[in-house]
């Protein structure tokens, strides 16, 4: 996993010079999109700092934003690992994602998300995970709530006892490592070498602003596991997920289960290759009777608190993102064609 000479880029000669130390010696470059986030983001660089290896850290700037370079750059006049800020306009998250990996000067890359913090050794274990493991081309870590203000007791209900619960990104598969070809994982914790990442086209399309408009990180995942790629999961690779009092909330948990549906139905017209107007209007139709079953099924209880109504609630949400997806794309050319496209990467 040596790095490739480093290709310039626009970020600039002073935050060039700034992190050149770490180009020569890093193995690993940690890529952190972000938008309008400042305090969240610097919470995440000042927690790499306690990385025991050098690493090559790359912010990618969805919202461009000078100021925030401005304070990247007295970041970096006595950090131990400086960084490079990319400006990437274009919003969405995935162009941040790709944007990143072709500023990277190392064969393994790390994403991670702006509101997380680190276990001392998260880099190390990605780094010697993929030289021990030559076969393994993506993996990821366990990922924990940092909860900002006590949980109420109904969120604690649905996240207990599961391995995962993906409406705030959480993860724990236990204290083993594990090599398969069915796990992925999310861009909050997740490394991947260079080279399947650009022969795999980059990741989805994903988030643009509030709203999903693909299956981003998934669709990366159901691109490799086509290949048979092997993906492993790194128990030390430990980050902790920061949660606001706002992400508490089931106006959250709906939200993002919208979100969910918007990417599942851009997964599915994929697989069935059926982006005919014909077979988005089926899918609208059956999702917005099957949403409105389950609304009805739960409005006695709709405001209990209790995990089955909620569980309910969510799945109602779910299918009303996969059909208001169908609704959209029954209108929109351009959003039709895109979702047949396989190569996301900019080069």
């Amino acid at each position: 996993m040596r790095c490739r000479p480093n290709d310039g880029g626009s970020a600039g000669h002073d935050a060039r010079s700034a992190a050149n130390r770490n180009y020569r010696l890093s193995r690993l470059t940690v890529i952190i999109p972000t938008y309008r986030r400042s305090v969240s983001l610097m919470r995440a660089l000042a927690s790499l700092e306690e990385q025991d290896i050098p690493i090559e850290l790359i912010v990618v700037d969805n919202a461009a934003d000078i100021v925030l370079r401005t304070a990247l750059n007295s970041f970096n006049e006595d950090a131990r690992h400086p960084v490079r800020w990319i400006p990437e306009p274009r919003l969405g998250l995935h162009y941040a994602r790709n944007t990143g990996a072709t500023h990277a000067t190392c064969e393994l890359l790390a994403y991670v998300d702006d509101d997380a913090t680190f276990a001392p050794g998260w880099a190390r274990t990605y780094v010697e995970g993929f030289a021990a493991h030559p076969e393994m081309v993506a993996a990821g870590g366990p990922s924990h709530p940092a909860w900002e203000c006590p949980p109420p007791a109904w969120l604690l209900a649905l996240v207990a006892r599961r391995p995962m619960f993906f409406q705030l990104s959480l993860r724990d598969m236990g204290p083993d490592a594990s090599f398969d070809e069915t796990e992925s994982f999310w861009g909050l914790n997740m490394a991947i070498r260079r080279s399947a990442l650009l022969a795999a086209g980059g990741f989805n399309p994903e988030l643009v602003g509030d709203e999903s408009v693909g299956d981003g990180e998934g669709g990366l995942f159901r691109k490799l596991r086509a290949t048979g790629a092997r993906v492993g999961y790194l128990p030390g690779a430990l980050v902790h997920h920061h949660i606001p009092a706002h992400r508490m909330t089931v106006r959250y948990l709906r939200w993002r289960m919208k979100n969910e549906g918007r990417s599942e139905a851009f997964a599915l017209v994929r697989r069935d290759r059926a982006s005919s107007r014909a077979a988005l209007a089926r899918m609208f139709v059956k999702n917005i009777m099957l949403a409105g079953l389950v609304e009805l099924s739960v409005t006695p209880v709709r405001w209990s608190r209790r995990v089955f109504p909620l569980r309910l609630r969510m799945l109602a949400a779910e299918r009303t993102g996969r059909a208001m997806y169908a609704w959209r794309a029954l209108a929109d050319d351009e959003l039709r064609r895109q979702l047949l496209e396989d190569d996301w990467m900019v080069r």
